[in-house]
């Protein structure tokens, strides 16, 4: 990975990052690996990011955030996720979420700025 680097920086940039993630509780460690974590959130977060991956009002299915980088980068749980859409739709910030057997959407009713923003 870093062919040019010797093998002490690369143990204190391993090390540093083993401390990043156990100290803001996006992982445990032991000595030799991490182990991630699915958490939660807070909305205010769920929106910024939320918006910024789908920024233009529209119907969206459910794997846009479900499968999007939200959820693999931050690592928010689905359910937890899920929960927040309801919470946007009594916000406003969505118009309706539907669950109906196989047919899971929402619509989003503001672009990134006015979500934001209310």
């Amino acid at each position: 990975m870093f062919a040019q680097v010797s093998a002490a920086p690369v143990k204190r940039m391993a090390y540093s990052l083993f401390n990043v993630y156990t100290i803001l509780n996006g992982a445990q460690s032991d000595e030799n690996a991490l182990h991630f974590q699915i958490h939660t959130g807070t909305l205010g977060a769920f929106v910024s990011v939320f918006t910024a991956e789908l920024p233009a009002p529209g119907i969206y299915p459910f794997e846009a955030p479900e499968k999007g980088p939200m959820r693999r980068w931050l690592q928010w749980d689905w359910e937890w996720s899920r929960r927040q859409l309801y919470n946007l739709r009594d916000l406003g910030i969505l118009s309706k979420v539907s669950e109906i057997d196989a047919m899971r959407q929402f619509t989003l009713r503001f672009g990134q700025r006015e979500a934001l923003r209310r």
